[in-house]
């Protein structure tokens, strides 16, 4: 989430390597926002919509076997973390994360519960 041209959007930035890409900036609604992230065995999808709303937009995508040991050159799974960058400045607005809230999905049953990570490998 950022401002271009004095507008509010959405976008993913994805970088593998040196290499970077920016999905098209989504005009984002003023107020708070709700990020979501869905993944499957090869696609990862990346969602927002305002507080309230009930349709969520697709913001962009990325391909899961990017993520491999293989392509990263190391392998530690997959982090997940919200934060603000300056781009090297300080800040003008701050983040502001009120809420985060993480839920595993079971692939094979679609039960959405949150994982139990001594049970995960079984």
């Amino acid at each position: 989430v950022t401002h271009r041209a004095s507008r509010r959007v959405v976008s993913v930035r994805k970088t593998v390597g040196d290499l970077n890409q920016e999905s098209e900036p989504i005009p984002a609604p003023e107020g708070s926002l709700e990020l979501r992230i869905t993944g499957d065995p090869t696609r990862y999808t990346f969602f927002c919509r305002a507080v309230g709303e009930t349709e969520w937009t697709v913001v962009g995508s990325g391909l899961t076997q990017l993520l491999t040991a293989e392509v990263a050159c190391t392998w530690t799974g997959v982090f997940l973390s919200l934060y603000s960058r300056g781009h090297g400045r300080a800040c003008r607005e701050p983040a502001d994360f009120d809420w985060f809230e993480y839920s595993a999905v079971d692939i094979v049953h679609g039960d959405h519960a949150p994982l139990d990570f001594d049970q995960a490998g079984e």
